[in-house]
């Protein structure tokens, strides 16, 4: 049996039936992840599938993570160095981009100066 998995719209798996076992005992899977296999006619929560659901892994909450965990090779989290760089992108990219429109309505490169700016020829 291989399970496929759904958590907040983004897919995963499939996995065989022990794999699926292993990954929510570890907490990479949670019992509230839609599952699925063929056979089935709709998701359903990974805890109620059979061969799953009476697990003990099932019914109990996720184990905390530590910040240094290993992720299992399904459901891969994004880590908080990773979200931290896409933030510092994000920054630098919007300050260029403010510094660039700061400076684009003085410079006239037709008039070949900086317009508007103490000093500069007037084109009257």
């Amino acid at each position: 049996m291989e399970i496929h998995i759904d958590r907040g719209g983004q897919r995963y798996g499939p996995y065989s039936l022990e794999d699926a076992r292993n990954y929510l005992a570890d907490g990479s899977l949670l019992p509230t992840d839609l599952a699925w296999h063929e056979g089935m006619s709709d998701w359903l929560p990974l805890r109620q599938i059979a061969g799953i659901g009476n697990s003990p892994a099932a019914s109990a909450p996720p184990p905390p993570r530590s910040h240094g965990a290993a992720v299992s090779p399904g459901v891969r989290p994004l880590e908080a160095r990773a979200e931290e760089s896409q933030k510092g992108t994000l920054v630098l990219v919007l300050g260029i981009l403010l510094i660039v429109s700061a400076i684009l309505p003085v410079y006239n490169p037709m008039a070949g100066s900086m317009s508007g700016m103490p000093g500069a020829p007037s084109s009257i």
